[in-house]
């Protein structure tokens, strides 16, 4: 996975080690991010596929509360309707405390929370609320020993349960004596910082207060249990964090920084194994687009980030210098009101169409990610057309002139052009989409244009610029479209990334995998296995794969191939082909250096229907035999279950299975294919145009 907050000392050392655990409690976390970790404290109510994570060897470990009952808990009436009753409430939250001596508490914490989040997919249980026993026994000082006696027969309750799961325990060290061997590890807060929640405001914990944690916890850690330390750092303070970290680290325990909210920010890369190097850097690697519209009589709709410009122009250039593109369809869902600290930059997409009731607050995040210190990009425009949003955009920004389009252009000059502009088409002098808009005074402009209207005003725009908060590239000065509908530059975009980046030396490594090692792949899809080859006249492109490609060279490779086609049930195929097909596909898959992978039964040119890309093909799928029945309609079991099925069954030798679904067409496959692969537990994969 990539990753995306790099250590340069350590990563140009050849090393770059993932964090060892974190916290996140937001409803729909990003499980790209999540991928960094080895071990995550999750909402058993998040949306995201818990499977997912377990496949790419993260252990998650559900929250559970094992005292309190949240008052937005989900489960509340639920527990009421058993007629377990509280014992007081716990005023800071707002929670009620469950009797614990209630045997139906502990068989409903057990076998109806623990019970669901285990068959979810989490691989171990993070046991909160336990030092909230001590509310019961104030309460009820009478009964003191039989509620700790009653919450350590949950948690060894829990154990038995789930003889195979990590438990984590948060604190509860008056408890630990009575559950040593019973639980994995204790997690505690604010071992050096933490959140004052009385100023609201992150500060230092107290000598005494780090001791006394200390003097518990070092024991803890000789008994063999491990120790997770979740410390609280001002997000604006990464210095801080990563130090933090560090100490944390050279203790032996396993440290977390993050903010109060824990949800979502990850303010360190510090493990236990792998403290901070003196003079290392953080370097953000995410890039966030916002892109989409929704307008049907739009020429250019776009619904996929595949269509935005971004991915067709400048998604190439930022991989290139190790960044990674994170696509967000502004018509689908809102703006997160928080970023990961991934993410360093942050850009429009020129063919966003902005919501209008969704403009105000788009400005006001986008303010809010400038003053951050994330890098902004305007591509192709700047897209609010509310007058006052605008407005306060360009305030906030810096930008001069009044930004509103110029009528009546009849002279266009060039006051300036910088070297890099005429890159591989030159730029041309048009009154089309021309502004009032100057970069800001600190800015390094690369290209100005002076015009006159039909009073003889003169106006200026600075289209291409780089300034000290991000920059602009906007059209019609950044591309041109030729009559085969290829587009060129008309600026570098990689000196212009490299300086909107301030990047200097770079470019750097992508690491596509954890330590950095760059990775060799390659793929066969199964286009054309069937036809008669152009190079040896006579014989099929499927048998010459195998002696020119497989059995030549020593790389491991993956092939797929189309069902149809193997099977000669495309429309005029050659009669008996597929008795020669098949045999030279189990040859191929013979290999023990091939993955078998499947290409789909008919070969869908699109798959979701309807889709923009539908308009250059002359038709939904391969024509098949009449005979068969199949026609135009896309049946997604049948493309992804049925077609691997066929290949395991009459193609594959024994033991061998089909690894990976290669998308067909426009390799745009939908929510319904995508399920059949995650059920069946295979990889996909595949782009469509992927010409650049």
């Amino acid at each position: 996975m990539f990753v995306g907050l790099v250590l340069l000392a350590l990563f140009l050392a050849g090393s770059s080690p993932a964090a060892r655990f974190c916290v996140n409690y937001s409803a729909t976390p990003d499980l790209e991010e999540l991928k960094r970790f080895d071990e995550l404290i999750l909402s058993p109510y998040a949306r995201v596929d818990v499977h997912s994570l377990v496949r790419s060897a993260q252990r998650p470990y559900a929250y559970l509360s094992v005292v309190e009952i949240a008052s937005d808990a989900r489960y509340r009436n639920e527990v009421a309707q058993l007629g377990i009753k509280t014992l007081g409430q716990n005023t800071t939250w707002g929670s009620s405390i469950a009797d614990l001596r209630d045997s139906r508490w502990t068989d409903f914490v057990v076998n109806k929370l623990a019970a669901r989040s285990a068959s979810m997919g989490f691989r171990g249980f993070f046991l909160d609320t336990i030092d909230s026993v001590a509310i019961a026994e104030k309460n009820n000082p009478n009964y003191a020993k039989e509620y700790r006696a009653a919450l350590v027969n949950l948690i060894k309750t829990l154990r038995k349960r789930f003889p195979k799961h990590t438990i984590i325990m948060n604190r509860g060290f008056p408890l630990l004596s009575e559950l040593n061997g019973v639980i994995d590890g204790v997690l505690v807060e604010s071992l050096f910082q933490k959140y004052d929640f009385n100023s609201k405001q992150y500060t230092a914990e107290s000598k005494s207060g780090t001791e006394w944690l200390l003097n518990i916890l070092q024991p803890v850690k000789k008994a063999g249990m491990e120790v997770y330390v979740v410390d609280y750092v001002d997000p604006s303070n990464r210095t801080l964090a990563l130090q933090t970290a560090a100490r944390i680290g050279q203790l032996g325990f396993h440290p977390f920084i993050s903010t109060v909210a824990l949800d979502g920010q990850y303010l360190n890369l510090a493990s236990a194994n792998a403290p901070v190097p003196s003079g290392a850097q953080i370097v953000p690697r995410r890039v966030f687009t916002v892109f989409g519209n929704n307008d049907a009589n739009l020429e250019f709709r776009v619904n996929f980030p595949l269509d935005s410009g971004v991915a067709r122009f400048l998604q190439m250039p930022l991989e290139y210098y190790g960044y990674e593109v994170d696509f967000h369809h502004l018509w689908l869902e809102e703006v997160p009101d928080t970023l990961s600290d991934e993410h360093g930059v942050v850009v429009l997409d020129r063919e966003l169409v902005v919501p209008p009731d969704k403009e105000s607050k788009l400005a006001d995040w986008l303010i809010q990610q400038k003053n951050q210190g994330r890098k902004v990009l305007f591509f192709g425009k700047i897209p609010f057309e509310r007058e006052d949003v605008r407005a306060r955009i360009l305030k906030a920004f810096e930008f001069m002139g009044s930004g509103n389009s110029v009528e009546g252009v009849h002279v266009v000059q060039f006051k300036h052009q910088s070297p890099e502009t005429g890159f591989e088409t030159p730029n041309q002098l048009t009154p089309a989409d021309f502004h009032d808009l100057q970069a800001p005074t600190y800015s390094r402009i690369w290209l100005t244009l002076e015009a006159q209207n039909l009073k003889r005003e003169t106006f200026r725009f600075d289209p291409i610029f780089v300034t000290k908060w991000g920059g602009a590239l906007f059209d019609p000065h950044t591309t041109f479209m030729r009559p085969d509908e290829d587009e060129m530059w008309k600026v570098d975009p990689f000196a212009f990334l490299n300086a909107f980046l301030g990047m200097r030396n770079f470019p750097a490594p992508d690491a596509t995998t954890r330590d950095g090692v760059r990775m060799f792949y390659a793929h066969i899809d199964g286009d054309g296995f069937r036809h008669k080859s152009a190079i040896e006249l006579g014989r099929h492109s499927g048998d010459l794969l195998n002696e020119r490609v497989v059995d030549r060279y020593p790389f491991p490779i993956t092939l797929s191939i189309i069902e149809a086609e193997i099977r000669g049930i495309i429309f005029n195929s050659e009669p008996g082909i597929e008795t020669l097909m098949s045999q030279q596909a189990r040859d191929v898959f013979a290999s023990e250096k091939v993955e078998a992978g499947s290409h789909s039964y008919s070969h869908p040119y699109f798959w979701v229907n309807p889709d923009k890309t539908q308009d250059i093909y002359d038709r939904r799928n391969l024509k098949l035999s009449e005979k068969i029945g199949y026609g135009e309609k896309v049946n997604y079991h049948r493309e992804v279950v049925g077609s691997i099925q066929y290949i395991e069954k009459e193609l594959l030798p024994p033991g061998k299975r089909v690894e990976i679904m290669l998308w067909s067409g426009n390799c745009r496959p939908g929510v319904k294919a995508l399920e059949w692969c995650r059920k069946l537990g295979v990889e996909n994969m595949n782009g469509g145009d992927t010409a650049i």
